[in-house]
């Protein structure tokens, strides 16, 4: 199970924007993306994943586990001193409405 990230044209090109950092509901760090460092290294394609609709930038996966995965998430993008500048809250449930998995 993975969680796409896709982070602006804007976020991977200037130095304020540091890193992405997913964090689970207890506050734990789950994953961080480098974006200085992986400009333009993201193999995922934004334009097949029409759920992030048509914005630019690059898209990351970044693995939460094998499913079921469920719960609540924050990702947040972070300056040099790692001060959050944004962040989201999320919350999923990978099972189908029919308790299968998708």
């Amino acid at each position: 199970m993975a969680l796409g990230v896709l982070v602006s044209t804007q976020a991977v090109s200037e130095d304020a924007y540091h890193a992405i950092r997913i964090r689970d509901s207890d506050g734990n760090l789950v994953s961080s993306v480098p974006l200085l460092s992986n400009r333009d290294m993201s193999g995922v394609d934004s334009e097949d994943y029409s759920v992030f609709g048509s914005g630019e930038g690059e898209l990351y996966a970044v693995p939460l586990g094998r499913p079921p995965v469920h719960g609540e998430y924050t990702v947040a993008l972070v300056d040099p001193d790692d001060a959050q500048i944004a962040a989201v809250r999320i919350r999923f449930n990978c099972y189908a409405d029919d308790g299968t998995l998708p």
